[in-house]
């Protein structure tokens, strides 16, 4: 989504391959001579280890960034890093050991975060448990049930 999850009325994206790069490319109009916004993205695996990377800019901030994830012996890692004109760095660190993944990060809010679940399979739906710790919120326990017709 060439780092931007928002929803677009004017744009145009572009997504492909080149070499051993996938790559994605998108323009935002306002309506103006010029554009908006625009951000492009990237990613290639290496062995077992994906990387990508995407830059964003919006006309008044821009946004850089990079992560990583891969899996040793079953455990899934990743790892992410961010940084914006606008001083609202940010970084991540996740890892799936047994079906329970854990996620600990720092947004743009400059507060570390910790959060948990783990999901059951009850045939036909799914129970998740939920943890989480922001800070300086408290903490949080919860249960999920996602049931598909």
């Amino acid at each position: 989504q060439v780092g931007y999850q928002g929803r677009v009325a004017d744009m145009i994206q572009i997504t492909g391959d080149v070499g051993g790069f996938s790559v994605s490319a998108q323009v935002e109009a306002d309506g103006s001579d010029s554009h908006s916004a625009w951000g492009i993205a990237t990613g290639l695996d290496v062995g077992s280890v994906s990387i990508g990377a995407f830059y964003r800019d919006d006309g008044s901030a821009s946004t850089t960034h990079v992560g990583a994830g891969t899996t040793l012996a079953g455990v899934k890692l990743g790892v992410e890093f961010g940084d914006s004109s606008a001083g609202t760095d940010s970084w991540a660190m996740a890892a799936k050991i047994s079906g329970i993944s854990v996620t600990m990060d720092e947004g743009s809010d400059g507060m570390q975060d910790v959060s948990a679940n783990y999901t059951i399979d009850l045939g036909g739906s799914a129970l998740r448990i939920i943890i989480v710790d922001n800070e300086p919120a408290d903490t949080v326990l919860g249960l999920q049930w996602n049931y598909s017709l």
